[in-house]
Formats: structure tokens, sequence, C-alpha cells
């Protein structure tokens, strides 16, 4: 009885909101207070002062990475005067962009290279503000996210030599992801096993689960924008969800395409046979699970752990391409910056939250201190003196764990609460080495494509041998990228030189004994021991990329050390909460894929909030600040975003006001293709 009336009054007053506010165009958006100065390094790059901190804060943002950034931006247009505080000396987590300089190399004076940390690209519908991601970001940064679609192939995957083929099969060791699906489709078909019929009917059944997986998400993200009371009774919503999430992403690549089971068979956990029905094709499904679990890198979980949500979401997601920013991906934080200055609030680096402070179960505001000052001391040393911040609103953007491991009292019951009960764990780390390179980059060769690289087609296999024993055997997986490739701007900023990012998998532990120990004051013991990590990347690269060899002027390799110094990651977990069975679990959902704590006034933003990577981070702090200022002004914000996109709809297309809404809608709920801006249909 309940049930039958609370969702009828719910859905109506939501209706109401929705009418209302495409009735009165742009209600729920505060004036600007100032303006920008020109020069922003006087709003993005202002180091932490006490006395520099404005008085009536309205909320308190931990972190500036994409889901920092987002909820505060968002905030500040509803009229909150939001204060950000990043650890780091530069704003951004992992948008962050950091520059190398040397004088005189080879006698030619002085030389820059600039490189990206962690935005080291996304799906082309970021670059499309007529897309639902491309709109979120449009209308975050006040459309100064500028994006260059990176066309065929947007990523090659490739593997070392492998002998064993199937008969009459062609023997590649590279393969190429196109953008679209049936493009998809036919180049891997061609490039496995052009002759077998049954292979393209495989991968299309693959993508079309992935797709479904994919869409069961987003009736979650309305039942997370709904108060929790109320989360019990569209609790219907999120099943199909948690169906999907309890299976492995191995499980579902050996039974969909080598063994050809229908989505029902798969959804009941049906077992794998121990042999193909096809032994005759056993090195074209070999080849082709190895292929298709590429998208892995951006969850960063191998097969037999990762849930196969992870998987759709990464590998639809990029399904019709991938951009790169124009320009340093330092402009996305310092976008939000700017929306968050012109509305009152500032942005702080060198600023480390060591403490939430919670009084009678409510945050009420942070402690913190200069981070510079923390490099000053030695292990044993006391802490420096911490300042108090006070604001009705603390929004943590530096994951879950950290949350109840560092920044709340290990006494409150709520943290005791998520140490007995939570069963998630925090991502893997990596390993990343910065190249720099001598010559400019159409000269030398370099290609535009992201390069994967995969040291075995039984990915589990590699993963199990590395983490064994991590300086004997090369990574199991390893990004290649070169944003001075993907850059439109990269030659006019620095002729004459490249650059190039790898990335391999890691675990903190490796490392731990060094976590105390400052930035390059760490001897020669861990210089030594990251050296070898740091030549079998360049191995790699001078393999897959040999024309740079004898070009490179530095490098660098970074830890999951450095990322739990300069990112605050905990345990150095590049993606926040592992994207295991268990995060998309029932019973890990009070403290993932949700904005809201059991603590009133806290609040989560970023990649625990939703999911990994940049994208997700932004959509974790969407749906932050929706939980900030309640479920129907939040649904302002979100009309507010659709009557941009509904705009930017009316000027690539003869579709007027309410067309363009009604299509706004239904991209945004995925319910159409976005055929106008790919002049076709294979929107996953």
């Amino acid at each position: 009885m309940v049930f039958e009336i609370v969702i009828p009054i719910f859905l109506l007053a939501s209706f109401i909101v929705i009418i209302f506010w495409f009735l009165a165009p742009s209600s729920g958006l505060k004036k600007k207070v100032r303006e920008a100065p020109d020069n922003e390094d006087l709003y993005t790059k202002k180091r932490f002062i006490p006395s520099k901190v404005p008085n009536n804060i309205d909320a308190i943002v931990i972190g500036s990475g994409m889901g920092g950034g987002t909820v505060g931006s968002l905030l500040s247009k509803q009229g909150l005067k939001v204060v950000v505080l990043e650890h780091h000396d530069k704003l951004g987590g992992c948008t962050h962009t950091f520059s190398w300089s040397n004088q005189n190399i080879d006698g030619e004076g002085h030389t820059t290279c600039e490189f990206d940390t962690g935005c080291h690209y996304t799906a082309v519908d970021m670059s499309f503000e007529t897309a639902r991601s491309g709109a979120i970001m449009k209308y975050v940064t006040d459309g100064n996210g500028q994006w260059n679609n990176l066309g065929d192939p947007y990523d090659r995957v490739v593997f070392p030599y492998d002998q064993d083929v199937d008969k009459d099969c062609p023997n590649n060791d590279f393969y190429n992801f196109l953008c679209g699906k049936n493009r998809l489709v036919s180049e891997l078909t061609k490039q496995i096993n052009p002759s077998e019929p049954l292979l393209p009917v495989r991968i299309n059944k693959f993508i079309e689960f992935c797709s479904k997986a994919r869409s069961s998400i987003l009736p979650m993200f309305f039942v997370r924008m709904c108060p929790r009371w109320l989360e019990f009774f569209f609790k219907f919503l999120t099943n199909k969800y948690y169906m999907y999430g309890k299976l492995s992403t191995g499980y579902c690549l050996s039974a969909i395409l080598e063994h050809g089971f229908t989505e029902n068979e798969v959804l009941a956990q049906k077992p794998l046979p121990k042999s193909s029905e096809l032994s005759s094709l056993k090195n074209t499904w070999r080849r082709l699970k190895g292929v298709l679990v590429h998208p892995l890198g951006d969850y960063a979980c191998q097969p037999r752990e990762s849930t196969v949500i992870a998987h759709a979401l990464t590998a639809c997601y990029y399904m019709n391409g991938a951009a790169y920013t124009n320009g340093a991906t330092q402009m996305l934080s310092n976008a939000c910056a700017k929306v968050i200055y012109e509305h009152g609030g500032e942005c702080f680096v060198n600023a480390h939250v060591d403490e939430i402070i919670v009084e009678n179960g409510v945050a009420v505001g942070v402690r913190v201190c200069k981070s510079s000052s923390l490099e000053a001391l030695t292990p044993g040393d006391e802490k420096p003196e911490m300042t108090e911040i006070r604001a009705p609103i603390i929004i943590n953007a530096t994951g879950i764990h950290r949350l109840y491991n560092k920044l709340l009292s290990q006494d409150l019951p709520v943290v005791k609460e998520f140490h007995k009960t939570n069963k998630t764990i925090p991502s893997y780390g990596h390993n990343y080495l910065f190249v720099a390179i001598k010559g400019d980059a159409k000269e030398i060769g370099i290609p535009v494509t992201n390069t994967w690289y995969f040291n075995g087609y039984e990915t589990d296999e590699c993963f199990d041998k590395y983490f064994d024993n991590p300086t004997e055997h090369k990574p199991p997986t390893c990004y290649l990228g070169f944003p001075c490739t993907k850059d439109p701007t990269w030659s006019k900023r620095f002729p004459g030189i490249s650059n190039c990012i790898l990335i391999s998998d890691a675990k903190y532990e490796w490392f731990e004994k060094w976590e105390n120990f400052r930035t390059h004051k760490r001897g020669a013991e861990y210089d030594q021991y990251k050296e070898k990590f740091a030549q079998k990347l360049l191995d790699i690269l001078y393999k897959k990329v040999p024309q740079v060899k004898g070009k490179v002027l530095w490098y660098e390799c970074g830890t999951p050390i450095s990322d739990s110094n300069f990112l605050q990651s905990y345990k150095g977990g590049s993606y926040g909460t592992r994207c295991n069975i268990m995060f998309a679990n029932e019973e890990s959902s009070r403290w993932v894929m949700r904005a809201d704590t059991e603590i009133k006034n806290l609040y989560t933003a970023g990649q625990d909030a939703w999911t990994p990577a940049v994208a997700g981070a932004m959509y974790g702090g969407l749906l932050a600040a929706i939980k900030v200022v309640g479920f129907f002004r939040g649904l302002g914000i979100l009309l507010e975003i659709l009557r941009q996109q509904a705009n930017d709809i009316q000027k690539k297309t003869s579709l007027t006001y309410p067309a363009s809404i009604i299509k706004a809608i239904k991209i945004f709920l995925g319910a159409t293709p976005v055929e106008f801006q790919f002049g076709n249909d294979e929107w996953c």
C-alpha cells in the first residue's frame, strides 16, 4: 500500500519540477559575483594560507580532480560558496599536467616538455556537446574544454609474436579498434579469422551483451539521486544491474565467444564446458578473448576478478572512438576553478587535509596544513600545526578508502562499521614512465593511435606471472600514449620535441617500505628497484615504436608511491575502489557508487561515488552535487544541462523546440543514437 502511494506522488512531484524548469528558463542558475582575471594563475595556483580562506563558506571540497572540480563547479552555479583544498601544488588530480625542462641538451639550449598524468584520452562523445558526457562536460567547464577526435584506429592492441594460430588464419601481432560497432566487428574478423562465419556472430553477441549490461547502470543513477529512505521503494530498478554485476569479465568472454552461451545462460552462470565445442578454432577463440579484453586498462582489474559491468561500461563508452584535449589536459581543472572563483569561491593548492571534523555525528569542517610543511618532516616527527576550517557541507573527492582509513577518526562508529562490513578493496596501482623525445613527432613517425601492449593472449596467466615476480616478467598490459600527436596545439607550444607516457600495472606493497620517505629522498635502493621497471617499459617502447630509439632525452619512472604522495590515493590505487565482483555487489552499495555517507553533511565525489576514470569521476561529481542540494533541486541541475544540450542540438540540426528537448532527453537516457553526429546508428 505504501509502495503504491509513495512512487506516484514522487513521480508527479518530479514531473511538476520538470515542467516548471522548462517554463522558467535558467531559474536554477546564480549569477557570477566577480569576473576571473585574464591571468589564470591568480585563481589556479593560489597556495594555501589560512588568512586567505574566505568567510561564510558553504562547502569544502577535498581534492581537485575531475570529481572535485565537477561538484565544485556545479555547486557554485547553484549559489554556494565553495572552497577546494588540493594537496598537490597544482590543481587537477589526474587531469593535471607537469613540465620537464633542461638546459643545454647537446648544446642546443633550453628544452621543455609537458606530460599529462591521468587523462590520456577519453571517448569521442566527450567531444560532442550534443552527447550526454559532452553536454555535462561543457556545462561543468562553461564550454572551456576543447577536444580533438582521434579518428581511426583510435586504439591498437599489440602482442608479442605467437606461433599458435589456427589453420589458414593470419598471424597478426596487432589489432586495430575502429570507430563504430560494425566496422570494429569487420576489422577484428578480418584480422583473426576471416573465413569463419561464426566469428562476427559471436563478437556481435558479446557487444550486445555489454550494451545491455551498460544500460543497467542508468536506473542506478536515478536511485542514487533519491533520498536514502526512498531508495527502498525503487530498489527493483537496480535488480538488473546486480544481475550483471555478479559476473566476471573472464567468464562472460569465454561463455559468449568460445561457447556461444545465450544471455540467459550467462546470467544464470551456466558452468563452462571443459573444452570448446569447436576445438579446431581454439586459437581463434583464444586470440579473440585476448583482444576483446583490452578495455581492462581503463579500470585495472584482470578478467578473472573484474565485474563485467566495468568492462561493458568501458567497451561501449569507446565504441565510436576516442578524443583528446586541444591543449593541456590541465585546462579541465582550470575551467572548473574559474567557475568556482567567479561565484565567490576559491581553490587552494599546497593544502593538505589531515582530518575531517565530526561532532555529534555531523561533519562540520576539516583540519588542514600546508603540504610543504609535511615535506620537511622525517619519520617520527610530530605533525605540523593544523588550521581548522568549518563549513556546513564537506565533500571528499579522494576516495572512500582514504576517507575511512585516513580522514575520519577511527573511533567513529561508522568507521568501525566500514572496517567490519566493507568487502571492497583499493584499485591496483600503476608504474608510469614519462619520456621526452628529441625531434618533431611527424618527422619521427610517432603514431597518433593509442597503443595497448599485452604480454600474451592468456591475460589472467600473464597477470599471475607478473604479480608473482614483477622484476623478472614484463607487465601483462602497458599503455603507450603520445600526447604530442593527439594535441593539435603541441607543435606550436613545444617545437622540436615529442613525448610519450607508458603505464603498466603495479602493486603498492612492492614499494610500501618507502612510503614514509619524501619524494627524491627514498635512497639508492628505491631508485635501483624502480629502474628495473623503467627498463622493461623502455624495452616495450623500443620494440613497438623503434623509430624513437636513440632519441630519448630524459625519462622518469613514477610508482604507486608517487600516486599516494601527489594524488593522495589510498595505497596508490589509480581507480579508487577495485572493480572486482564486490564493487558491483549489493552488499557493497552501502559504501560505493553513492555520494552520500552515513555521517550527516559528509559526501563523496569522484570515482568511488560512481565509476572509474575521468568520465566516471565527472558523473560522481554530478551525483554528489545532486545529493548536496537535494533531489528536486538536483533534478534542476540535470534540466539545465538538458536545456543547454537541446540548444546545441538546434544549432546542429533542423530540429526546433520542443523536438530538440525530446531528442536531448532520449540521448541523455541512452534511448536513441546520436546519429546526426556519426552518420550511422552504431551507438552502443
